[in-house]
């Protein structure tokens, strides 16, 4: 057997006969090579192994690892399984917040002293809770891979104070408000857009990739599984990348009802004829989209907000809210209304009914009340009602005061 090269681990044959292999696989906390022993019956079946150990993703140059060097492999390794829009918020936090301030430290020297300055001075810099929050947002998931790849024992960012992320504030319309909001928008070609947003949830970059092919008005459904995404001006489709997100939602009577009008609207609009199902055919191939902008193209959320909803508010005589905030509406109309959270929690896409209940606590008081007036109605049908409590009181002698007197 020739000589490994250098990192390539050590085979060798023991007093027992059986082979061994020892192979390095990273360093420790303190810079000291860590190394993994296999164990086979032939040189070659070790041999075999350490491959397998190797190509487990261990670099043998990870001492020479600085944090800006690892945090480049990282975000090329699992750029594949981000969203174009999230791979690139992740590589400006990293190039703007990361790496001026930690880049140069050596992986495998990095501390929770070294981050958590590093997140002071980020406050005094004046950076946004959200920043700091999202600076901390990846950098703990990039040292959480570097500790399941063996380049460090342990994830730092575990031991710090983590920034606070300050919520948004959230404006809900109610129905009411939502009910001014449609009339006033009943002329204008996103009317159905509006609607479906306030009724649905549906986020506003799924809406403006809907395609007619996703919807289902007979059935009363729509399918959503694409998400439009504006980066550095350029726009893209993408598909939803979660399970959750993909999903099937039924939509309301008025939903339905405002789409139908949409589409009829549309074809007029584009075709000036509606004298047979041929010209319908056609339209579902030259125009694939439900929500298009005036040259038939993806319609650019900024200039959806101002030229459609920022004034369509104002003629509604309503304060100015954000598009997401027609999500929040529905969300809390639906919860309001006692809809299951599990229920509103699939038809919204969250990653889980967690995610629901702790976006939308301001409602969870109203949920307790109503859910204490069904469980009185549970009773009452039961024939055992407060009013029955309380004849049951009048007539039940109070025990006396048995304690001794002074």
């Amino acid at each position: 057997m020739t000589r490994r090269g250098r990192g390539e681990g050590t085979v060798f044959q023991r007093a027992d006969g059986l082979w061994c292999g020892v192979v390095p696989v990273g360093y420790d906390q303190n810079g000291k090579r860590k190394r993994r022993a296999v164990y086979g019956a032939t040189q070659q079946e070790v041999i075999g192994k350490i491959a397998e150990v190797r190509a487990d993703g261990c670099d043998l140059n990870i001492v020479r690892f600085t944090v800006a060097t690892y945090l480049e492999h990282w975000l090329k390794a699992v750029r594949a399984n981000l969203a174009e829009s999230t791979a690139l918020r992740y590589d400006q936090v990293i190039k703007l917040k990361i790496n001026p301030l930690l880049g140069g430290v050596r992986l495998t020297a990095l501390r929770a002293s070294h981050v958590q300055r590093a997140y002071s001075k980020l406050q005094e810099d004046g950076k946004s809770a959200r920043a700091r929050a999202m600076t901390h947002e990846v950098l703990h998931a990039a040292l959480k891979q570097a500790e399941r790849w063996g380049y460090v024992s342990r994830n730092v960012c575990g031991r710090v104070a983590k920034p606070r992320r300050e919520k948004t504030e959230m404006r809900v319309l109610t129905a009411e408000q939502c009910a001014r909001f449609f009339e006033a928008s009943r002329g204008d070609r996103f009317h159905a857009l509006f609607v479906l947003a306030a009724t649905t949830g549906a986020r506003q970059g799924e809406l403006l990739a809907l395609e007619w092919r996703d919807l289902d008005l007979e059935a009363g459904t729509m399918q959503l599984q694409r998400g439009l995404h504006e980066i550095k001006g350029r726009l893209s489709v993408g598909d939803l990348k979660t399970e959750r997100s993909r999903r099937l939602v039924h939509l309301s009577g008025l939903a339905v009802a405002v789409l139908r009008d949409h589409r009829r609207r549309q074809f007029e609009h584009e075709t000036q004829s509606l004298q047979s199902m041929a010209h319908e055919a056609k339209q579902d191939r030259t125009l694939p989209l439900v929500f298009p902008d005036g040259a038939g193209g993806y319609m650019r959320k900024s200039n959806l907000t101002r030229r459609h909803l920022v004034p369509l508010l104002k003629a509604a005589d309503l304060e100015r809210v954000r598009f997401h905030d027609l999500r929040h509406s529905a969300a809390t109309l639906l919860l309001n209304d006692g809809v299951h959270p599990a229920v509103a929690s699939a038809i919204l896409g969250h990653s889980s009914v967690k995610t629901t209940l702790d976006i939308y606590s301001h409602v969870s008081a109203a949920l307790g009340k109503e859910a204490a007036r069904g469980m009185d109605r549970t009773f009452s049908a039961c024939g055992y009602s407060l009013a029955t409590v309380g004849a049951d009181q009048g007539n039940t002698p109070q025990p006396s005061d048995t304690r001794p007197k002074p």
